[in-house]
């Protein structure tokens, strides 16, 4: 039988390089072909960097956006899927009740991903009010999943301990805090460039934004270690795990 035998970490790095190659791309083009279209405002003061919604507005940088976008989703729910297993897997074999906070991150998981390929299949100049509710629910749904994951990491760390997972959680954690961060400087220097036009003030609040994104391709990128034993395994018949025996996470 002709199979195909890819390892998850392979897959994991493909669906980071996607949307953080994604980004910046958009971000050089829009700067080379429309720079002033992409870095003007209302307030009509002088700006140097455009947001990822202005970045993917125009073509070629919205082909670019939405393929990084649409392709790397795919990965992403997988690996919803595959999480949801192991953690299920785990607790049925303990007292630990956490099978509904497991359901809700699955569910935070699936609703984040989809937001993202919303707010990239509808740009901002196509429906302003539906991107940008797109993306707040992005926002919302991608913070709720790294808080879940986090709890869920320490609870399960809690039943069976392992340094490699703990090591896993402070990098997660870290990514968290630091979306929080970015997440509260981003509203704010939105406020005050609406508030106030000052020049500069739009640039500070992309770079946030750039920076909100990336840390949420960190937390995600995390993967690569929670899955460093499983295989992802294609044939003419089938598709297969092999690893799952041995949770990848070892708690």
């Amino acid at each position: 039988m002709n199979t195909v035998k890819l390892s998850l970490p392979f897959l994991v790095k493909i669906a980071v390089i996607l949307p953080g190659s994604g980004v910046f791309l958009c971000v050089v083009l829009s700067l080379w072909y429309h720079k002033e279209l992409v870095t003007g405002t209302h307030c009509k003061v002088s700006n140097y960097l455009p947001s990822i919604s202005a970045a993917s507005d125009h073509p070629p940088e919205v082909y670019v956006w939405r393929t990084c976008i649409g392709v790397h989703s795919s990965f992403r729910y997988l690996f919803g899927y595959l999480y949801y297993r192991f953690y299920s897997a785990t607790v049925s074999n303990s007292s630990c009740n956490l099978h509904y906070f497991i359901k809700f991150n699955f569910f935070c998981k699936f609703a984040e991903v989809s937001s993202l390929v919303m707010s990239a299949a509808v740009s901002s100049i196509e429906s302003w009010d539906y991107h940008v509710m797109s993306f707040k629910f992005f926002i919302l749904f991608a913070l709720l999943h790294m808080f879940c994951t986090c709890y869920i990491f320490f609870k399960l760390g809690e039943i069976r301990y392992n340094q490699k997972n703990y090591q896993s959680l402070r990098m997660k954690i870290m990514f968290l805090l630091l979306s929080i961060l970015s997440m509260f400087l981003i509203a704010y220097l939105y406020w005050r460039h609406n508030k106030y036009c000052e020049p500069g003030v739009y640039s500070v609040f992309a770079f946030f934004e750039y920076f909100f994104v990336y840390c949420n391709i960190g937390f995600h990128a995390t993967a690569i270690y929670d899955f460093q034993d499983v295989n992802f395994e294609v044939s003419l018949q089938s598709i297969q795990y092999t690893g799952l025996k041995k949770l990848p996470m070892d708690f």
